[in-house]
């Protein structure tokens, strides 16, 4: 998915770590309820409140890439 969305300027990346967001959502809801737009909410709760431990997702593209796309 990483690699479509960067065909787009105004989309940025930033990957967090499955375990990570699973461990986050069993701390904040202990039902263990989970869907993606309550994973996408608690993933930016991440970025906001932790923006040091989330790094950006760079892609790099050489030119035989960029030619095949």
């Amino acid at each position: 998915m990483h690699y479509t969305l960067q065909k787009f300027n105004f989309v940025i990346v930033f990957p967090i770590n499955s375990l990570t967001l699973a461990r986050y959502r069993q701390a904040m809801f202990s039902s263990g309820a989970k869907d993606d737009p309550l994973d996408a909410e608690l993933a930016l709760g991440i970025m906001l409140n932790y923006p040091n431990k989330v790094n950006l997702y760079i892609l790099v593209v050489t030119t035989h890439e960029h030619l095949r796309c």
